[in-house]
C-alpha cells in the first residue's frame, strides 16, 4: 500500500513541471525591410520653359485711341513633382509722362506735373485657360477708365498692388508636369471717357499723348495644402 501511494505522488509533480515548462515558451520571427527613403518633393515654376525671369517686365507705349493690340500670353508649367496653388501679382503700376507737347499742354497745361495718365484709360481683361486658346477662359475685365476717385482706382491702374488666383471660379492646382496660360489683354478706347463715380465724361484724347505705362509681374507658386 505505502509503494502505491508514492508512485502517485511522483507522476502528479511530472505533469506539473510539463505543463509549466509549456507555458513559458512563444513562437518568434523576424523580417527586416531594408532601403526605406523619405523624399521631399519638387515644386519648381517655370514660365515659358525658363526658371528665369520669375519677374515679367512689360511696357506699353506709342499707343494711340482704338488701339486693340489683343492678348499676351505666358505658359505656366509646374515642373516639379507636387502640386501647387498658382497666382500673379502686380506690381505698383508706374505711369510716365515722358514730354509734354503742345497738343497735351492744351488740355493740361501742367501736364499733371509730369504724371502720365496712360495707365487710367488701359482697359486690361486678365485670366488663366490653355495655351492653346487666343482669349482666357477664366477672366475678369476692367471696363471704367479715368481718374481714381473715392470708389475706384480705374484702368489698369486698378491692378497695382494686386494678387490674383481664381476668379468668378477657382483656379484647379498646377499638377505635376502641367501647365496653363496666363492671358492679359489691353484695349485704348477710340473715344475717351472717365468715369467720375456717378457718370460717364468725354476726355480729350490728346491727354495721354507721349505718355508711358510699366509695371512687373510676378508669378508664384505655392504648395497646395
Amino acid at each position: 500500500m505505502i509503494k502505491k501511494g508514492l508512485i502517485l505522488i511522483m507522476t502528479t509533480a511530472l505533469l506539473v513541471i510539463i505543463v509549466g515548462t509549456g507555458y513559458a515558451s512563444i513562437f518568434k520571427d523576424k523580417e527586416i525591410l531594408t532601403g526605406n527613403e523619405f523624399k521631399a518633393g519638387v515644386l519648381d515654376l517655370k514660365v515659358d520653359n525658363q526658371d528665369n525671369p520669375g519677374i515679367i517686365h512689360i511696357s506699353l507705349s506709342n499707343m494711340k485711341p482704338g488701339d486693340n493690340p489683343g492678348c499676351y500670353k505666358w505658359e505656366l508649367k509646374n515642373s516639379g513633382s507636387i502640386a501647387g496653388d498658382l497666382s500673379v501679382e502686380f506690381s505698383s503700376i508706374l505711369n510716365q509722362e515722358n514730354e509734354c507737347n503742345s497738343p497735351e499742354s492744351k488740355v493740361d497745361p501742367d501736364c499733371n506735373e509730369g504724371k502720365g495718365e496712360l495707365g487710367e484709360y488701359i482697359k486690361p481683361t486678365i485670366g488663366w485657360g490653355s495655351c492653346n486658346l487666343a482669349y482666357p477662359s477664366n477672366r475678369m475685365s476692367f471696363a471704367y477708365t479715368g481718374p481714381q476717385n473715392e470708389a475706384i482706382i480705374p484702368g489698369l491702374n486698378g491692378l497695382g498692388g494686386n494678387t490674383f488666383a481664381g476668379f468668378s471660379n477657382p483656379l484647379d492646382p498646377l499638377y505635376a508636369n502641367q501647365s496653363t496660360c496666363f492671358f492679359m489683354c489691353v484695349e485704348l478706347d477710340d473715344d475717351l471717357r472717365k468715369w467720375d463715380g456717378t457718370q460717364w465724361e468725354d476726355v480729350n484724347e490728346n491727354i495721354i499723348q507721349s505718355d508711358s505705362v510699366v509695371f512687373d509681374l510676378i508669378f508664384q507658386l505655392q504648395q497646395t495644402p
